[in-house]
């Protein structure tokens, strides 16, 4: 049987080189960005998707899809958002972006699992290069919460 991608949902293969994936991953701190996202979204979908420490990830006019990873499973991810890059900041250490959440994407956001596994330490990445990587597991009928069997 063949996979469902997650590109067979969201179509960016045309816009793939301004395409770039962020995966989120639990800090240095020690918090997990997936609790983060269940208790306040923007939190993870704007202050951790748009992050800077030296490394720039994003240029305007960009596209970020912001994957979460879901911390009892380590090859899974949830999709959180889908945002043009509308603006950057010239922040370090910061949120150094202004991003416009994409309507068309909205109904997935929170329903998405995804499995890909993570061999780099890169946390955002060129989706061209991912896209056929990203294997849907599931579309949950409702937003996902802590009581979802994965």
């Amino acid at each position: 049987m063949q996979n469902i991608l997650l590109e067979d949902l969201l179509r960016l293969q045309g816009s793939a080189s301004r395409v770039k994936i962020k995966l989120n991953m639990r800090n240095e701190d020690g918090e997990e960005p997936l609790d983060i996202w269940l208790d306040k979204p923007e939190g993870v979908n704007n202050d951790w998707l748009f992050w800077r420490t030296e490394t720039r990830y994003f240029e305007e006019g960009d596209i970020a899809v912001c994957l979460v990873r879901i911390y009892t499973h380590q090859d899974l991810w949830l999709l959180t958002t889908v945002k043009k890059v509308v603006k950057e900041l010239g922040v370090f250490n910061g949120v150094n972006y202004e991003g416009s959440e994409m309507d068309e994407y909205k109904k997935y956001f929170g329903r998405v699992i995804v499995k890909y596994h993570n061999d780099v330490a890169t946390i955002c990445r060129h989706y061209d290069g991912l896209a056929d990587r990203l294997v849907v597991t599931q579309i949950l009928p409702a937003p996902y919460d802590k009581s979802v069997k994965l």
